[in-house]
């Protein structure tokens, strides 16, 4: 289907009556706004009731000089606003999210990644799809990668439904909860399906490796279950002295249907506090108040009490191939398990009234703070 045959042209009194909000959220990845931003409100230009937001979230690049030597003309016509948070020490995707479409004015707001390219004239289709779908929200196939953050609703829908569920910190599924809680809120979904509006810049980083291998002092595994060879225990030693220890299921090697390439077996982790004792390890599991004592052998590896072998063996990991699995699968399986419990529970608010919350600055004014309560 073309484009033209999508979007009429129609007299620009004829759109609205609403606003349409483009929220941008970025922290240090300027070297993907550089491609992607003024190439998107150029694509828009001419609706009249667009806003285009971009929030710098206390990013450490040059993202705010580089908006005023390239960008100051679209902030004087109001074609861009600029929002800037000190807050943040580290990347929160719900929070950002929640801060940038409480901030947007549009009636709808729809969330654009830093790497999207949104395509011509796509505030036009939304548009079209909210003049004759009132109660919908839009997000894209899933055949196309890259893009699967791209969300337009309705401003009064996220807010019923508290916006993206702050506990989901990282990367993964907050997009995916937040959708379906609409679904239980009454909202029907509309998939864009046009691929001309659903474009990114092919790149690895869809999360900081580095980041999240900072949080990890150490790794152990087991060698695969003798009887189920496609479970093996997995201990994760936190920076911050915090562990978790489970049995990750390789759905994969199990065979079968399966919607996860990794399960936790027991559903929850095993979680608690860690601390050395002479060369040896000490775990205080919170939950049942026990302490196991986990003996270093080899200056590497360690040996656990189990419930059904009497002790098991897990070697330390070195592979960084095999911690950024690790690693990514822990932040993957906990963002996850919310968006199950959530979807189980029939749960449509979160975060209890309180989300988006904490102070910015608009349009390089920094001495009106507007606080975000």
């Amino acid at each position: 289907m073309l484009e033209n045959e999508l979007v009429k042209q129609r007299a620009l009194s004829e759109y609205g009556p609403w606003k349409i909000s483009f929220c941008i959220i970025c922290m240090n990845r300027l070297y993907h706004l550089k491609e992607t931003l003024l190439k998107n409100l150029t694509n828009n230009t001419g609706y009249p009731g667009l806003e285009v937001l971009l929030l710098d979230y206390n990013s450490g690049d040059d993202m705010e000089q580089w908006v005023k030597n390239n960008l100051s003309d679209y902030i004087e016509r109001g074609a861009l606003v600029y929002y800037k948070t000190f807050d943040p020490s580290e990347f929160n995707h719900s929070h950002a999210k929640n801060m940038a479409f409480k901030l947007a004015s549009g009636d709808i707001v729809c969330n654009i990644n830093a790497d999207n390219f949104t395509g011509n004239r796509f505030v036009y289709y939304i548009d079209e799809v909210f003049r004759t779908n009132k109660k919908v929200f839009m997000r894209p196939l899933r055949l196309h990668p890259g893009v699967a953050g791209v969300v337009c609703v309705n401003k009064a829908d996220f807010l019923h439904v508290g916006g993206f569920d702050e506990r989901m910190s990282v990367y993964g599924w907050e997009d995916v909860d937040f959708r379906n809680r609409l679904r239980l809120a009454g909202v029907e979904e509309w998939k864009i399906r046009e691929k001309f509006y659903l474009d990114a810049i092919d790149h690895e980083e869809k999360y900081d490796r580095r980041k999240l291998l900072s949080r990890i002092k150490a790794a152990y595994v087991s060698e695969a279950d003798p009887v189920n060879a496609f479970t093996t225990k997995v201990l994760i030693l936190f920076e911050d002295y915090r562990f978790k220890y489970g049995t990750v299921i390789n759905n994969k090697r199990k065979g079968g249907q399966f919607e996860y390439l990794f399960d936790l077996e027991e559903i929850y982790w095993t979680e608690g506090y860690w601390k050395k004792d002479g060369r040896d390890l000490k775990l205080l599991d919170e939950a049942r108040d026990v302490v196991y004592d986990a003996t270093v052998y080899d200056d590497r590896n360690i040996r656990l009490p189990d419930n059904n072998t009497g002790s098991v063996l897990l070697y330390h990991v070195a592979n960084e191939y095999v911690l950024n699995m690790i690693s990514y699968f822990e932040m993957d399986y906990r963002n996850r398990t919310i968006m199950i419990n959530n979807m189980e529970s029939k749960v449509v608010a979160v975060n209890n009234g309180r989300f988006g919350q904490g102070s910015v600055f608009k349009n390089f004014n920094y001495e009106v703070k507007i606080d975000m309560g």
